[in-house]
């Protein structure tokens, strides 16, 4: 986390709080103005980076990932959603593979159903 950008936030925040209530310091403006610099060349510095080097990033399979069924706790609902998801998907979940073999043959944009594929009777 960067604690110059924070800093900066909460500054703005309680430089706000003060307009609010008709206070205005150019003193304290012109400091917070100093404190931004810094954060926002870092990010310029950043992004100027990042287009130039190469972008790298250790890979892992999947299986090392953390999921949320891996978590300690599940979330609040899981177990619903979990149940839920197998009524609508436990069968016909795979259904729109009838019309794969049929619409392909088909121009773009239409689409006829298995059944009235000619020399298809299923």
């Amino acid at each position: 986390m960067n604690t110059q950008a924070t800093l900066v936030a909460l500054y703005r925040q309680a430089q706000a709080e003060l307009a609010k209530m008709g206070i205005h310091d150019l003193q304290f403006d012109s400091w917070i103005e100093a404190r931004q610099a810094e954060p926002d060349k870092n990010v310029w510095t950043a992004l100027e980076k990042s287009k130039t080097d190469p972008y790298y990033q250790m890979w892992k399979p999947t299986k090392e990932h953390r999921f949320p069924l891996q978590a300690p706790i599940p979330p609040f609902g899981h177990d619903q959603v979990k149940e839920e998801w197998k009524q609508m998907f436990a069968e016909g979940s795979f259904l729109f593979t009838k019309y794969l073999p049929c619409d392909r043959d088909k121009p773009p944009g239409r689409h006829v159903p298995y059944h009235f594929c000619p020399g298809r009777n299923t």
